[in-house]
């Protein structure tokens, strides 16, 4: 039975006029809760021309049902429910020409902890059937924020944790804006390296006095044999001990992580560890960093968008900051949340 770690999975809603894709207009969430998977359907941006209930359709692998209705008024709407089964693919039926549909990319049905392996080899096939002609590039869009073109079925899973493996055939373009923003890697090698950091990311001492600061010094993956001296304050013995770097071009020093390193955050904290958004940083551009300004912050490495920065709210990652002060479309910088040490 295939790890059912992975409880929640993010699925992009986009608006479509028969086979053409318009713009992204919101997402459905799927989480296992118990025996059943919770489900949020939310849209906003939707013409206003589409006012009024709307029903939804919901495939898992027992084929196609229709669990309610998402009334939108001024453009959004939400709708909540449950489900027995993992969600394939979503649609809501605006008209005969018009839906919002989306499609799951990287959860199969025994990741959910449910079903067979039998039915999951008959989601892949299914998947796989419809994968050459089902999709084609084109252009996202939330609100009046135009994204660079990228392929559905990376639009699709590129955030909430969940990357897909870019198809060699699609546009070039496609290929080479995703391969420039690190949104690349493989969902399953981050859900299978949750695993493996997981036990060095929930330790339950507090380091809170000199002798859990020689801890630090000691599981440092360092070549050092000796620790290094202590020193007055928990962040100063940390400056030490790891290497430094100043993100933002000015006298503002933060320090590199691992995940393995979590154990210098607050128990509270160390939960982070398996947060997919920090994770795909991470194996994306191999660190983290914990700075001190006025409260301690841990960063993750990115490229700002806004589409990118909506999915680190979800994650908790509150603030973006990059060298210059100023965000903007495309540039290097760091997602931000406050942590305790």
């Amino acid at each position: 039975m295939v790890s059912n770690m992975y409880q929640k999975e993010i699925i992009y809603m986009n608006l479509f006029e028969k086979n053409n894709k318009i713009s992204c207009v919101g997402y459905l969430k799927q989480e296992k809760k118990h025996e059943n998977i919770s489900i949020e359907l939310q849209v906003k941006s939707v013409p206003n021309k589409f006012t009024g209930n709307f029903a939804i359709r919901i495939q898992g692998i027992s084929g196609w049902k229709e669990p309610g209705s998402l009334t939108i008024n001024g453009g959004s709407g939400i709708w909540t429910g449950s489900v027995s089964e993992p969600v394939i693919k979503a649609e809501v039926l605006l008209s005969d020409s018009y839906r919002i549909k989306g499609e799951s990319r990287n959860v199969q049905p025994d990741a959910m902890g449910i079903g067979t392996r039998q039915e999951v080899r008959q989601v892949n096939n299914q998947v796989k059937d419809n994968k050459e002609n089902k999709y084609s590039a084109a252009t996202a869009e939330i609100g009046e924020n135009k994204q660079p073109e990228v392929s559905e079925e990376i639009e699709e899973n590129k955030h909430y944790g969940a990357n897909v493996e870019v198809n060699k055939n699609r546009d070039t373009v496609a290929y080479e804006t995703v391969k420039e923003n690190k949104l690349s890697n493989n969902h399953t090698e981050i859900i299978a390296n949750q695993n493996r950091h997981s036990d060095a990311g929930i330790i339950k001492a507090d380091l809170e006095n000199k002798e859990q600061l020689k801890v630090i010094n000691n599981t440092r993956r360092s070549s050092k044999v000796e620790a290094s001296p202590l020193y007055e304050s928990k962040w100063e013995q940390l400056l030490s001990a790891y290497e430094q770097i100043h993100p933002y071009g000015d006298n503002r020093t933060y320090i590199k992580l691992e995940p393995k390193d979590f154990i210098v955050l607050r128990s509270n904290y160390q939960h982070l560890v398996n947060n997919s958004f920090l994770l795909h940083g991470f194996y994306n551009y191999r660190y983290v960093i914990l700075g001190k300004e006025k409260d301690y912050y841990i960063g993750v490495p990115g490229v700002f968008y806004e589409r990118e920065k909506m999915v680190a709210l979800m994650f908790g990652f509150e603030a973006f900051e990059c060298e210059g002060g100023e965000a903007e479309e495309g540039k290097f910088g760091y997602y931000l949340r406050k942590v305790e040490i």
